[in-house]
């Protein structure tokens, strides 16, 4: 059976994205879609739509600790 349903462990790929420097947002969706990719085998529009979802929580995680993101 197909698994329908993207599972993202969020502190995996917070420390993913911990190991890159942005500067912008849209890379930061852009990495989030490769690891989704890289997770699952494939990526849906559904995926980019949680991809931007995910980036704006990384952002303010980041913020909340103080943490420059870009």
């Amino acid at each position: 059976m197909k698994n329908t349903e993207t599972i993202i462990d969020r502190n995996d790929l917070f420390d993913y994205l911990n190991s890159f420097l942005f500067s912008s947002n849209t890379e930061i969706e852009m990495a989030i879609c490769d690891y989704i990719e890289e997770q699952e085998g494939e990526l849906y529009w559904s995926d980019c739509w949680l991809a931007t979802e995910l980036a704006n929580e990384f952002i303010n995680k980041k913020e909340l600790y103080d943490i420059e993101y870009l």
